[in-house]
């Protein structure tokens, strides 16, 4: 008999924070970003070959669990040109798992792909009071594009089993909040929350 598995586990837990408090502040343009790039690859594939049976297991994990903030928080901001506050994350996961199995009398294959995301993106001016004569852009952005594949090949001569299962959780929070702004002069106020996934299964 020939048994074989394989069992990756890919965690990612990132903090990303630009915190602007208790200031007073004057310019002619004010920024305020948090960005993360969070591109994640698992890819496994497990080969038993060969016996009077064999067996190939796969099992591959993800877990993404990061906060993106751009907190200005009881502050005064004059700024002659426009104001921007902004938290941004680009999550990419490409993964995919496979079991092969040969066996003179049996093959069995199991795979399986798991992907938890629960990211927190926030764009936080609700504490803080602004003055320009441009615009004001409070934005929170999650753009996720997710690829996942399971699956499995069996030669055997009398029997083959194959199972393969993919399983995706997504808990995500996208928070986009503006408090107290004074316009100058005309402009335009933007405050966007907006969450983009384009998922393959």
């Amino acid at each position: 008999m020939a048994v074989a598995g394989n069992i990756p586990v890919v965690v990612s837990r990132n903090t990303v924070e630009t915190p602007l408090s208790k200031a007073d502040l004057s310019a002619p343009r004010t920024s305020v970003r948090s960005n993360l790039p969070d591109p994640s690859y698992a890819i496994a594939v497990t080969v038993a070959a060969p016996g009077a049976a064999g067996v190939g297991a796969t099992a591959v994990t993800v877990i993404k669990n990061n906060t993106v903030a751009a907190d200005v928080k009881n502050t005064a901001i004059v700024s002659k040109y426009g104001i921007a506050v902004s938290a941004d994350v680009t999550d990419t996961t490409i993964m995919a798992a496979a079991g092969i199995a040969a066996g003179g009398t049996a093959g069995i294959t199991g795979s399986a792909a798991t992907l938890v995301n629960s990211n927190t993106v926030r764009a936080d001016a609700s504490t803080s009071s602004m003055r320009t004569g441009g615009g004001v852009s409070v934005d929170a952005v999650n753009d996720t594009v997710i690829r996942m594949l399971a699956g499995g090949i069996n030669a055997a001569g009398t029997a083959a089993v194959g199972a393969a299962a993919v399983t995706l959780v997504s808990d995500k929070s996208v928070d986009a909040l503006l408090g107290q702004v004074t316009m100058d002069d005309a402009g335009n106020v933007r405050v966007k929350a907006d969450n983009k996934d384009d998922i393959q299964m």
